[in-house]
C-alpha cells in the first residue's frame, strides 16, 4: 500500500528503473518475512493441531496448501499494483476475474477429487484450489510484466531464502527427536530455534538492506533499554 503512492509517480514520470526497484526490493522482503512466519508455524503444526484436543489432521495439508500459496503471492512483490497503476490497467482487471473464475472452476474439479480418497476432505481440495490460483494470476502477471517491461522480481537472492529456510528447517528436523514430550517446551524450542537460525543466516548474507536496517534497530533499541538499566 505504501508503494502504491511511488509506483504511480514512477509511472507518471515514466521512471521504470525506479519501479524495477520496488519491484525486486517487496519481492525480496515479502519473502524473508513470509517464510519466517511459515516455517514457525510449520515446525509446530502437529502440536498446534494436537492442541486443539480435536481430530484436524486435514488441517495440516490445507495450511500448506494456503500457505505456499500466499508464499507465492508475497514472493511476486508488487505486481498486481504496478499493472493497475499503469496504463495497462485494464490487463489487471481481467486478470482480477481470470483469478476469481480459475478459483471458481478449480473448486468445482479439487473438491470432488479429494473426497473421493480415504482420508482426504473436500477444504483439502479448496485450499489446493486457491494456491493453484494465486500461482496463475501471479505467473500470467509476472508474465506480461517480463514481456512488457522486461521487469522481474526475483534475483540470486531469492534462491538464498530459500536455502536459508531449508537450512532452518533442517535444523530443527535434527534436534525434534531429542526434545522432552512437554508440548510447551517443544513449541517454544522448536520457535526460538528457527528464529536463531533463520534471522542471523538472513542477516549476514544481507539478503535485504531493509531487513537489516530493522535488525539493527531494533538491537540498537534493546541494548539502549538494557544499559539504561
Amino acid at each position: 500500500n505504501i508503494a502504491s503512492a511511488v509506483i504511480s509517480k514512477a509511472w507518471h514520470q515514466d521512471n521504470i528503473d525506479l519501479i524495477g526497484s520496488l519491484y525486486k526490493k517487496s519481492s525480496i522482503n515479502q519473502l524473508i518475512v513470509g517464510a519466517l512466519i511459515f516455517l514457525g508455524v510449520w515446525v509446530n503444526i502437529d502440536s498446534l493441531l494436537i492442541f486443539t484436543g480435536k481430530d484436524y489432521s486435514s488441517g495440516k495439508f490445507v495450511f500448506l496448501f494456503l500457505a505456499l500459496g500466499k508464499l507465492i503471492n508475497v514472493a511476486s512483490g508488487v505486481n498486481g499494483k504496478i499493472i493497475i497503476l499503469s496504463k495497462y490497467y485494464l490487463i489487471g482487471t481481467f486478470l482480477t476475474f481470470f483469478l476469481a473464475f480459475i478459483t471458481f472452476v478449480s473448486n468445482l474439479f479439487f473438491i470432488p477429487f479429494f473426497e473421493n480418497f480415504p482420508g482426504r476432505v473436500g477444504i483439502e481440495g479448496a485450499a489446493l484450489a486457491t494456491a493453484l490460483s494465486v500461482f496463475l494470476f501471479n505467473f500470467f502477471s509476472f508474465l506480461f510484466l517480463f514481456l512488457k517491461y522486461k521487469l522481474q522480481p526475483f534475483s540470486f537472492k531469492t534462491i538464498i531464502v530459500f536455502l536459508v529456510s531449508f537450512v532452518s528447517f533442517f535444523v530443527v528436523q535434527l534436534i525434534e527427536n531429542q526434545i522432552t514430550s512437554n508440548f510447551f517446551f517443544e513449541l517454544l524450542l522448536k520457535s526460538v530455534v528457527v528464529v536463531l537460525v533463520y534471522v542471523p543466516l538472513t542477516y549476514f548474507l544481507n539478503l535485504s538492506s531493509d531487513f537489516n536496517r530493522i535488525v539493527n534497530k531494533f538491537f540498537s533499541r534493546f541494548f539502549e533499554i538494557f544499559c539504561l538499566k
